[in-house]
């Protein structure tokens, strides 16, 4: 795996952007102290998108 200067991605562009949206609002919202990194790999035809953050996390529940 390499790391994605760039990438295409075919889709609905409004539903990416709500999807990348949320996920970067949410990781910069529960990080009061630490880090937000996105990171992307390409692994053959596919690329995948990493949001990692060092905030409190969600609960096997699902709420905070």
């Amino acid at each position: 795996m390499s790391t994605v200067p760039e990438a295409f991605v075919v889709g609905d562009k409004r539903r990416l952007q709500q999807l990348f949206g949320n996920l970067i609002d949410n990781a910069i919202k529960y990080t009061r102290e630490g880090s937000v990194r996105i990171t992307s790999q390409r692994n053959g035809n596919w690329v995948s998108v990493r949001v990692d953050d060092t905030g409190m996390g969600i609960s096997k529940g699902g709420t905070r």
